[in-house]
């Protein structure tokens, strides 16, 4: 089975959020399978809209749906089918292969989206992780540092801290990319 993740990035085309990129600031703790509180990886950093694994039997359209429904709910997920399904407003931006810490490799498939500000309101984010949605301007990507940059040292609330590939592909979309 191949390894592989999906990101979802999206686009706001109207209403007072028109332009802005929405994301994620991953919180300090969210909660377990179990139903008990446990510590989140690289609190403060912000991600995509949606992101997660793919499972066995699964391809990433399939995935991006699947993690769509978890973390931003049903009603947001109904949106991003139907725009799947016209083709012209959802694509795949880039994919790309790396080697995790594990030694096992890696395919990351990134997917854009353009949303408008009725989408938005369908988004529910996942109340277990305690992740809060922001919007950035194209222009934040230059005060964007990575987790590179920041390794050892505390990322604090009004940091924008991201994983070296998610800002490569950030950068896309501040460069006009859709």
């Amino acid at each position: 089975m191949e390894n592989y993740i999906v990101s979802l990035w999206a686009v706001v085309t109207d209403g007072p959020k028109a332009g802005l990129i929405p994301v994620q600031r991953r919180a300090t703790w969210e909660t377990g399978e179990d139903g008990f509180p446990k510590i989140q990886s690289h609190p403060g950093v912000l991600q995509p809209l949606v992101a997660g694994k793919g499972e066995q039997g699964e391809g990433p359209a399939k995935t991006l749906l699947r993690e769509t429904e978890e973390e931003a709910g049903k009603g947001f997920a109904d949106i991003l089918h139907g725009k799947m399904e016209c083709g012209r407003k959802f694509y795949r931006f880039s994919q790309k292969e790396y080697t995790d810490k594990n030694g096992n490799s890696v395919c990351n498939y990134n997917f854009v989206v353009k949303v408008s500000q009725d989408d938005l309101e369908k988004i529910k984010l996942h109340a277990g992780a305690e992740s809060a949605l922001i919007f950035l301007k194209k222009e934040d990507v230059k005060k964007i540092r990575t987790t590179k940059e920041m390794d050892g040292k505390e990322i604090k609330e009004g940091d924008l801290v991201m994983f070296p590939d998610h800002l490569s592909v950030m950068k896309g979309i501040a460069g006009g990319v859709i």
